[in-house]
C-alpha cells in the first residue's frame, strides 16, 4: 500500500456516494484539511503524486456532475491546468493564506489596475 492510498480509498467513497463536487474539493483541497500534508516536503511529494491526480480527477467529474448554475451566487469555478494549480497552491501556502483568499486578492488587484487605466 502507498504512502498516500489511505487519502485515495477516502475520496473514493465520498466520489461513489455522490459527495457534491464542493464539498469534495474543500475535503481534500482546502489550506488545513487533514488529507493536505502538513510539512512542506511530504505536501510537495503528495501534490506531485499520482494519488493527487486521480483525487483531483474525481473533483472534476464531481463538478462536470453539477447542475449548471443559473443565479449569480458569488461563487465561480475554473479549471485550471494542473501546473497553475499546483503554483497557486504553492503560493497560498507561501503568503500562508487559503487558495480562495489567494485568487480573490488577485482579482481584485487586477481589476483595480484596469479600472485605473480606463
Amino acid at each position: 500500500m502507498g504512502k498516500f492510498d489511505w487519502i485515495l480509498e477516502d475520496a473514493k467513497k465520498y466520489f461513489d456516494e455522490g459527495m457534491d463536487w464542493v464539498s469534495f474539493h474543500n475535503r481534500y483541497f482546502s489550506k488545513g484539511s487533514e488529507f493536505l500534508p502538513k510539512n512542506r516536503r511530504e505536501r510537495e511529494e503528495y501534490l506531485n503524486s499520482e494519488v493527487f491526480n486521480m483525487v483531483q480527477d474525481m473533483a472534476y467529474e464531481l463538478e462536470k456532475q453539477q447542475p449548471p448554475i443559473t443565479e449569480v451566487e458569488g461563487k465561480i469555478t475554473l479549471r485550471l491546468p494542473r501546473a497553475l494549480h499546483f503554483a497557486l497552491i504553492k503560493e497560498a501556502d507561501r503568503e500562508g493564506v487559503s487558495l480562495n483568499q489567494l485568487a480573490l486578492s488577485k482579482l481584485a488587484i487586477s481589476l483595480n489596475s484596469a479600472n485605473k487605466i480606463s
